[in-house]
């Protein structure tokens, strides 16, 4: 019995913290502009590249990897202006 309240209340908590790294993912989303794209693609890339490949990592590695497309898509959406932008330079 011990067990299983254990790992109701383990779900549980693993449930918050994906919908933490959800609510940061779409917050990142929402505040991207041609000032910080670059810095977080970089950020994104250096996280999956040094994550380490266990079960644990799985919503993480899902999430940054989401968040990695969507600031690629951002860049090919407003190339011109974050070529012209400082964080470019």
């Amino acid at each position: 019995m011990l067990s299983v309240t254990t790992l109701r209340v383990s779900d549980h908590i693993c449930y918050n913290r994906v919908c933490s790294l959800f609510y940061c993912q779409t917050t990142c989303i929402f505040l991207q502009t041609v000032d910080n794209v670059l810095e977080t693609v970089m950020c994104c890339d250096k996280l999956l590249a040094t994550l380490p490949n266990v079960r644990w990592a799985e919503p993480v590695f899902g999430i940054t990897s989401q968040l990695l497309e969507a600031s690629i898509k951002f860049i090919a959406n407003n190339f011109c202006r974050v070529l012209g932008s400082d964080g470019y330079v």
